[in-house]
């Protein structure tokens, strides 16, 4: 997340080597899709945060 002029939280989204992203976009409900050269596209979820 992003704020003034700097970065004030970094997430880890983990997610697999995909390729190189080429392109990205949200649906009417808000979910996240990832486009890779290949043309895969890559639905992006909310998952469980892992516990240590």
């Amino acid at each position: 997340m992003v704020a003034g002029s700097g970065v004030i939280e970094q997430a880890d989204w983990r997610i697999p080597d995909i390729g190189r992203v080429v392109s990205f976009g949200r649906n009417g409900d808000g979910e996240l899709y990832l486009i890779s050269a290949g043309g895969v596209v890559h639905k992006i979820i909310r998952g469980t945060p892992p516990t240590s």
